[in-house]
């Protein structure tokens, strides 16, 4: 990680980095990654890949 870069926690407990995170999402992992690749359009029923 570079000095400066910004991060996000998906995590359901408390994160040991949360001090560094510009936000924390709590959220089973799988349901914030459907969420994230929703708001991106990204398909997740892997029938179709970008390219």
């Amino acid at each position: 990680m570079r000095i400066g870069s910004r991060v996000l926690i998906v995590n359901l407990g408390p994160p040991r980095g949360d001090q560094h995170a510009v936000t924390q999402v709590a959220l089973p992992l799988g349901e914030a990654l459907t969420a994230v690749a929703e708001w991106l359009d990204v398909p997740v029923d892997g029938r179709e890949q970008r390219g």
